[in-house]
């Protein structure tokens, strides 16, 4: 029951913002100009942002990747594993901000 009442008001909802475009159209664009904004005041460049690599598989095709994802200007590698769970615990400790 409760799962027609939401069907019911999204549509209704839908239909309110379809028949009046200046509000749908806020609603789209909005979000674009504020993303682009933010985007050119924050400098638009982004480097040494620091990761760790959770390799799950093995092969050249997987060292080449971490071998080019290594020597990026935009990520700060932290360390490379294998094990997704310790990669995590690095992530919640904060082990990342760590110079």
């Amino acid at each position: 029951m409760e799962t027609k009442k939401i069907m019911w008001m999204l549509k209704k909802d839908l239909m309110v913002l379809w028949r009046h475009k200046p509000h749908l159209m806020s609603l789209l664009l909005f979000p674009i100009i504020m993303i682009t904004l933010f985007g050119y005041g924050m400098g638009r460049s982004l480097e040494n942002i620091p990761v760790v690599l959770v390799e799950q598989s093995e092969g050249p095709v997987t060292d080449q990747t971490v071998a080019a994802v290594q020597n990026m200007s935009l990520y700060d590698v932290k360390a490379a594993m294998d094990d997704p769970d310790k990669a995590g615990e690095w992530w919640k400790m904060g082990r990342l901000n760590q110079p």
